[in-house]
């Protein structure tokens, strides 16, 4: 009997102790994220100071353009206008430590920010949102209009929205006149000169794309007087058979510009036919036609090719 209470006595000693063990564990957890991030704080402090006050300001921003430069676009703004995609990979990057005055003084910080804005290309995944972006000054008062370099900017002609607090979306069209002036905005930015943009055109039909290109010509020629290095592009041009590049559109008339289309569009189609009777070859006349077609020369390749889709089409 004393040895059963020897017994419970050792251990409802180990499960006190074990509960002390565990209130003075659970009072360093709480403690130790503060002070380390004091501990943080007081070290980088001194360090960027002692760096800022050594170095002149040439070699601080090859620092700066070192630490902030991504070899990747960064978004800005939700990938679709749906509530479940609302993260941005600007307001992940705007959060660093290295952005953070209290890490790294305030006048490093405003540095950095310019940096940070200077040597990164930005996203822009809809132009409904690029006033915002390039107005806002929650980065250190530093608006980004001041020193961005390059920009890619999505010009959507139609965007998903939830119609029913579900997961049931609508399409949304949206007016080519509004989409015209999402984009003067961009004439406040403060070195327009050599400034890289690249404006991404989506839109479901020709109809729709030639109606948006039409109405940006104005626009597009007012950038290129200013100086932007602009690039205009198709964002879905695979699927709709059409060409990447839409620039050679404000430089030639609308005839020219449908011919070019319709010229690619069937090379397009030979060139699909062609890696088609490569890959899966339907029947034996099919086989001995293409193993003597690619004996010839290419213009006579592209010849039998053609004749061989038109008499698919008819």
């Amino acid at each position: 009997m004393a040895g059963k209470l020897k017994i419970n006595e050792l251990y409802i000693r180990d499960i006190r102790e074990a509960e002390q063990n565990a209130l003075k564990w659970d009072s360093i957890n709480r403690e130790l994220p503060a002070a380390i991030t004091t501990y943080s704080k007081a070290s980088c402090l001194k360090f960027c100071r002692k760096l800022h006050s050594t170095l002149p300001r040439e070699l601080r921003d090859l620092v700066y353009e070192h630490l902030c430069n991504r070899e990747y676009s960064i978004g800005v703004g939700p990938r679709r206008t749906m509530p479940f995609a609302s993260h941005t990979h600007h307001d992940a990057h705007r959060k660093a430590h290295y952005l953070d005055p209290s890490f790294v003084d305030t006048e490093m910080s405003i540095e950095i920010a310019e940096a940070y804005y200077r040597t990164n290309c930005f996203r822009i995944y809809d132009s409904y949102q690029l006033k915002n972006f390039l107005t806002d000054t929650t980065l250190n008062n530093i608006a980004p209009a001041l020193f961005l370099r390059r920009m890619t900017v999505e010009l959507r002609g139609d965007i998903r929205e939830v119609v029913d607090y579900g997961f049931t979306v609508d399409r949304v069209w949206r007016s080519c006149e509004a989409l015209r002036k999402s984009l003067q905005i961009l004439f406040c930015i403060s070195r327009m000169k050599s400034f890289d943009l690249e404006i991404l055109v989506s839109a479901h039909c020709d109809k729709v794309l030639n109606n948006i290109l039409e109405s940006l010509r104005p626009t597009y020629q007012r950038l290129k007087q200013f100086g932007f290095n602009v690039e205009v592009t198709f964002h879905k041009f695979e699927a709709y058979l059409h060409m990447k590049h839409l620039t050679h559109f404000f430089e030639c008339t609308r005839a020219e510009w449908d011919a070019l289309v319709r010229s690619y569009r069937q090379a397009s189609r030979i060139q699909i036919w062609i890696q088609t009777q490569i890959r899966t070859p339907s029947q034996n006349q099919n086989q001995t036609t293409l193993a003597t077609a690619m004996k010839k020369p290419i213009s006579t390749q592209i010849a039998i090719a053609t004749c061989a889709v038109t008499s698919h089409a008819e």
